[in-house]
């Protein structure tokens, strides 16, 4: 959902970047590819600060932007290149760059970007630029010297030998109906011919033909949108005004392509600030506009602020809004056979670690996480079966939050607490996936807002314990939630656990077992087993027990708890035990053939054995490695590592019934929108 963001083609795939939605404004893109009508996200690592007002262009083999606004309205002179093939960011160089500004035009010439005129959102138009040499990440200014007087929402087109702008704002808002022509190679301008010009405008389309210049529609001085427009022929200086008759109504803030040989108007807003869904079609060879139809009936939604691009066979429309909601639609429109084809909104989660994935028994639910610090309360559901994911609504979802605890109850996911940039959260929502609808978890009188807690589901309710409380002191109460009633009920504490965080927690049904984690001082091994009838705790027996640590993993094979891996004061550790809470007894898990001490995995439990993967390592790096063990043997085989995915850490796993499925974390640095499935051998 966005609008005031950028698009580009690149000869195969929209670059969708940037812009703001109805929270604020935006660090992230996509890309789109119209043939598969395929998603996929463009990493952030390394992408400049968040951004409107911002120009964009496809320069051979890369996206770069540059200027516009940010998040507090402060004018920017930084942007970003984006490599598709590499995926990865490069910093645009500012020394030299033109004055910070956004409303500004760009151009590529064919070996630099040229950027002239735009404003400081304040009080500041200009009529300067500069020129951007990618291969050597440099700027130059460009002459002002004859240059079109300061203005901004002008338009600006690559003739294939200047640079023609014309019409505009000035900083009383007054438009213009001149112009002027830049030559890159002698660095010099000459005014564009004001005889039968268009009227003056500003806001208004332009498009380059091959021979002429094309402007269409905008705002005259009284801030009315205009139905006409004029055709520019460089090689005379003179201008041709452009049939009326059946041209669409009048409009501002549309978007408008060139196909190769015709012109194709659509959407924005007439003088009643009606959303258009609308548009036409002109021909100047004939002079003559035709009524931009639907033969299919699928026309879009009216919008403005939407972005238009032309593929070589349709126009890719997306994004915008319609006055009321900011939009994550989009269509695809082939002018020869009159059809527009609605754009997929389906596309891989943004990259994330610090989320939670449940297993529904038929779809994965992931939800929420951070990203390169930006805290998501978005998700998904993934489809292991079809391959595809869908994306959770986002209509009275929890806040955004990572650390947070999810569980499903056999009808619903129940997201709780986690943290934010503020603090520690002591809310959170339950998600219906058979109606993608979410509702709220009460608060009131629930687990005080805690982060590195745990919480299991009993069978009936949702049990919250531990954690780190708003003061950054572990605690060791709790609290039962019964969902059919929105109601929170505290736990005893009397013989609890010692207060801490990054514990494991596992419900055997009628007990919760506790065990591990850390004070803050201190790491663990020590553990308790609450009674859920009774309301009681006691502790479980040390004897046997493993060495103390923090960030393992725990899983329940039905009858008995298994602990393994983990980090202690000194190192990671690939050890492990088995807890029988029926005797109150500890059995050793083998070290023999075991996967490499790590800490930060994951461990699901698969029917008769607990699988291990990812992590960090010793070294600090994260591992491609895990290992399934068996207890009734109390023995360990590697995981295959045919196609085996890189190396996470922060991901999450769940078990289907037949298949381990991990997806997300980070590489170690740079979060991930990436996963896989293990199917155990036979």
């Amino acid at each position: 959902m966005r609008w005031l963001h950028k698009a580009v083609w690149t000869g195969k795939e929209v670059i969708v970047w940037g812009g703001i939605n109805g929270i604020g404004h935006i660090q992230n893109g996509s890309g789109y590819n119209p043939h598969t009508d395929k998603w996929h996200w463009i990493p952030i690592n390394g992408a400049p600060e968040v951004r409107k007002g911002h120009s964009a262009i496809w320069a051979i083999d890369r996206f770069i932007l540059w200027g516009g606004f940010s998040s507090d309205d402060t004018p920017l002179k930084n942007g970003g290149v984006y490599f598709p093939n590499k995926r990865v960011w490069q910093s645009l160089a500012t020394a030299d760059a033109p004055a910070a500004r956004g409303s500004h035009t760009t151009i590529w010439n064919g070996t630099e970007m040229i950027v002239w005129g735009g404003w400081n959102g304040k009080d500041e138009v200009f009529n300067s630029g500069g020129r951007y040499h990618p291969p050597t990440n440099r700027w130059r200014a460009i002459s002002e010297q004859q240059a079109p007087t300061p203005r901004r929402n002008h338009t600006a087109v690559w003739s294939g030998t200047h640079m023609l702008v014309w019409g505009g704002f000035n900083e009383d808002k007054q438009t213009f109906q001149t112009g002027g022509a830049y030559d890159p190679n002698t660095d010099t301008w000459h005014p564009i011919s004001t005889k039968n010009a268009p009227s003056s405008r500003a806001a208004h389309t332009a498009v380059w033909t091959g021979t002429q210049l094309i402007v269409w529609g905008g705002l005259n001085d009284a801030q009315e949108p205009l139905d006409n427009g004029a055709r520019y022929i460089p090689e005379t200086d003179t201008w041709i005004p452009i049939s009326t008759e059946d041209a669409p109504m009048p409009r501002v803030a549309h978007s408008a392509i060139w196909t190769g040989d015709r012109m194709l108007i659509w959407g924005g807003f007439d003088l009643n600030d009606h959303f258009l869904e609308t548009g036409g079609i002109y021909n100047p060879k004939t002079d003559t506009w035709t009524p931009l139809v639907s033969t299919n009936n699928s026309a879009p939604a009216g919008r403005i602020g939407h972005t238009a691009v032309w593929t070589g066979t349709q126009m890719v429309i997306w994004g915008g809004t319609d006055g009321e909601y900011y939009l994550d639609t989009g269509i695809k429109y082939n002018p020869k056979t009159a059809q527009w084809i609605p754009v997929s909104n389906e596309q891989r989660l943004f990259p994330r670690g610090g989320h939670t994935a449940i297993w529904t028994g038929s779809e994965m639910l992931v939800w929420g996480g951070t990203s390169q610090d930006i805290y998501l309360n978005d998700g998904g559901k993934y489809n292991p079966n079809t391959d595809a994911w869908k994306p959770l609504s986002t209509t009275g979802a929890p806040t955004s939050r990572s650390g947070h605890t999810a569980i499903w109850t056999g009808i619903e996911m129940l997201i709780w607490g986690g943290s934010e940039r503020a603090g520690y959260l002591n809310d959170g929502g339950k998600y219906n996936p058979n109606t993608d609808a979410w509702k709220p978890i009460s608060g009131l009188h629930s687990a005080e807002g805690v982060f590195l807690h745990s919480a299991v589901w009993t069978g009936k309710q949702l049990l919250v314990w531990g954690g780190w409380n708003v003061n950054q002191v572990p605690v060791n109460t709790g609290a039962l939630y019964e969902p059919n009633r929105d109601v929170w009920t505290p736990i005893s504490d009397k013989n609890a656990p010692i207060p801490r965080g990054g514990h494991t927690a596992i419900s055997s049904g009628s007990l919760m077992l506790i065990w591990g984690g850390t004070t803050g001082m201190e790491y663990i091994n020590s553990g308790g087993a609450y009674h859920l009838e009774t309301d009681t705790w006691h502790p479980l027996t040390t004897d046997g027990a493993p060495a103390r640590r923090f960030k393992h993993t725990a899983v329940w094979s039905g009858t008995r708890m298994l602990i393994w891996g983990g980090i202690n004061e000194d190192d990671a550790v690939n050890t492990g035990g088995i807890y029988d809470p029926m005797t109150d007894t500890w059995y050793r898990i083998t070290t023999e053939n075991a996967p490499e001490s790590r800490f930060g995995h994951q461990a699901v439990w698969n029917g008769t054995a607990m699988i291990v993967w990812g992590g960090f390592g010793s070294s600090g790096l994260p591992l491609k490695t895990g290992g399934v063990y068996e207890p009734k043997t109390n023995t360990w085989h590697p995981l295959s590592t045919e196609n085996i995915p890189d190396g996470q850490v922060l991901h999450t796993a769940v078990w289907t019934g037949d298949k381990m499925i991990i997806w997300g974390g980070t590489d170690g640095t740079i979060p991930v929108n990436t996963g896989a499935m293990y199917l155990p051998q036979q």
